[in-house]
């Protein structure tokens, strides 16, 4: 049991480590798009705090 465990925790860590950095690439990329699309909003529709300025 001891060898079979000592064996898998390095492969469950290099999973997770890689699992981490796709779900932060994505988080990453989710964000930009939020951001351009936010952004082209209030370029098309100008809001009131843009109006003032």
């Amino acid at each position: 049991m001891n060898k079979d465990q000592s064996e898998l925790i390095p492969i469950i860590k290099r999973k997770t480590t890689k699992t981490l950095a796709v779900v932060s690439a994505l988080a990453h990329i989710i964000y930009l798009i939020l951001i351009i699309f936010l952004t082209s909003r209030k370029a098309k529709i100008p809001s009131q705090d843009q109006q003032r300025f």
